[in-house]
């Protein structure tokens, strides 16, 4: 599986298909657990992630759920269901959708509410555990 996305040569120099390179490298740092590479924004975290789903690096994807999750608030719903069926941090999908629909009247004042996408939060509204205050 690894060797449909790689190119190699004889020039000792890895060229990767598809991937951001810098991703690639802070994934693998993570995964031999190199000092320094824990620190991530919430995009990062996304990224990330895509690359270890995608080279199958499962220890990296669970520790980047657990991170997601253990930050997980109101303020950051909307980016993360923003992120619908993307490969990675499904954990942390469904974590972030019961707490917008239980938090909603908090979800709607952050910014991450107005990032949403249409399907984003069509998904959300169509939830039958959504509650809000003036129901």
């Amino acid at each position: 599986m690894l060797f449909d996305n790689f190119a190699g040569s004889n020039a000792k120099k890895l060229e990767l298909k598809d991937v951001d390179g810098a991703a690639f490298i802070r994934t693998l740092d993570i995964w031999c657990g190199k000092e320094g590479s824990t620190e991530i924004s919430l995009g990062d975290a996304r990224e990330l992630a895509r690359v270890a789903v995608r080279f199958q690096m499962t220890e990296v994807a669970s520790a980047l759920e657990r991170t997601v999750m253990g930050h997980l608030k109101p303020s950051m719903c909307g980016e993360v269901l923003s992120w619908s069926g993307e490969p990675g941090l499904r954990q942390s999908e469904a974590a972030a959708r019961v707490m917008a629909v239980n938090q909603f009247v908090e979800l709607v004042k952050t910014e991450g509410f107005m990032q949403m996408g249409e399907e984003a939060l069509g998904k959300l509204l169509e939830d039958d555990r959504l509650v809000a205050g003036s129901e």
